[in-house]
């Protein structure tokens, strides 16, 4: 069976493209892409030229507030980078026609490339605000992509077949394109994962008066100011170590490992013999770099505008949050009081791999704020990795 589908032009004919069964995608770098282009014979219209083509665009579109004619109006920059393009092209003296002789039908058979090919020379330069997020050299072919931040604002990586065909005396080829976008996915990553990053956040001076076991369940001894606890409080320093990874892979699940550091006790009485450490929030940002162009008027050359969008995907951990008990370390000075915890977490199955291409670029942070709970006070720690790498799985 095939999957079939036809696009209308205010031309004639009718034109069908039709793809083969294992040429529904999704598609990696080389796949193939085959099919047959069929529409109806009209021996009054002699066919000049023919070719299918398969080609990926990288668009883009920002807008931004200008003057047209002395008024101010919303001007709209845009850019469309063709970043491959292969073409069979149809030997005329080979037409098939089917059997009813009604049809003209022929076969293709073409490819995704491993790399990009830019088929024109970028009107950008090296230079960006965002330096090092845009590339105009060869590079892996980007997957498929959509960043829509709203209706004027959007960068898309696009991959599509086409149907040319020149008719004799008339101007303009007819061009027929196969109505849904061909879906491509990245290859696996081959490199090794970057090494995970130890974050250190410096201690605080945490203060409770149940710290002290004979304070549980009583407070008459502590005067409050201001809403704190006075200095006759019991106090502690509590700090944080955390081993978060920096190569995250799309629908794989990751660890994170926390350390919470308790130290310099006012009173030798404070025990501390249990802890609560709770991920109270984990987020994903994926970060979308773009550009976009306009022609100066007179064509004089072109002016360029960049943005940078950001969407938040919050990420659930297992477990959400867990009691962990005391053990002993030193830092060659004292005696540090150690409470180790891992999390699990999962890259959701529709995350885009990072990818840079002439005028998107794909990447991604990560934010973890991390709930630690003392004898019922809580603390709280904020860990940022600014760069994640995320990579198709294995």
């Amino acid at each position: 069976m095939k999957f079939s589908r036809s696009t209308k032009d205010v031309q004639q004919p009718e034109v069908t493209i039709t793809l083969d069964n294992d040429s529904t995608g999704p598609f990696h770098p080389g796949s193939r892409v085959s099919g047959n282009v069929s529409f109806p014979h009209d021996p009054h219209k002699p066919i000049q030229k023919a070719e299918v083509v398969l080609f990926g665009r990288a668009t883009t579109r920002i807008p931004r507030k200008g003057a047209t004619n002395g008024e101010l109006t919303l001007l709209q920059f845009d850019d469309t980078a063709e970043i491959f393009r292969s073409v069979q092209h149809v030997p005329l003296d080979r037409d098939v026609k089917n059997d009813t002789g009604e049809n003209y039908e022929w076969r293709f058979d073409l490819r995704f490339p491993e790399t990009t090919s830019l088929t024109s020379k970028s009107p950008y330069a090296d230079e960006s605000r965002f330096e090092g997020a845009y590339t105009l050299e060869t590079h892996a072919l980007p997957p498929s992509f959509s960043m829509v931040a709203s209706a004027s604002t959007f960068a898309v990586v696009g991959y599509h077949v086409q149907a040319r065909l020149q008719f004799e005396g008339e101007e303009e080829p007819l061009i027929a394109q196969f109505p849904e976008q061909l879906v491509l996915l990245p290859r696996a990553a081959q490199q090794q994962p970057r090494q995970p990053i130890e974050v250190v956040k410096s201690a605080v001076r945490f203060s409770s008066p149940h710290l002290l076991p004979s304070a549980s369940g009583s407070r008459s001894s502590f005067r409050i100011l201001g809403g704190n606890f006075s200095s006759k409080a019991p106090t502690v320093n509590v700090g944080l170590r955390a081993n978060l990874p920096t190569t995250l892979a799309t629908g794989a699940s990751f660890r994170l490992s926390t350390t919470v550091e308790i130290s310099s006790p006012s009173s030798s009485n404070i025990t501390i013999p249990t802890i609560n450490v709770r991920v109270k929030t984990l987020r994903l940002f994926q970060r979308t770099y773009l550009r976009a162009l306009r022609v100066a008027p007179g064509g004089t050359g072109h002016r360029v505008v960049e943005t940078k969008c950001e969407e938040a995907v919050l990420l659930n951990t297992l477990p959400p949050s867990i009691d962990v008990s005391r053990q002993h370390a030193t830092d060659g000075v004292e005696k540090v009081w150690t409470y180790p915890a891992e999390f699990e977490s999962r890259v959701p199955g529709t995350t885009c791999p990072c990818f840079s291409t002439v005028n998107i670029n794909q990447g991604f942070r990560t934010d973890l704020v991390l709930e630690v709970t003392i004898c019922g006070k809580a603390v709280e720690f904020v860990v940022e990795v600014p760069e994640i790498v995320v990579v198709a799985p294995s």
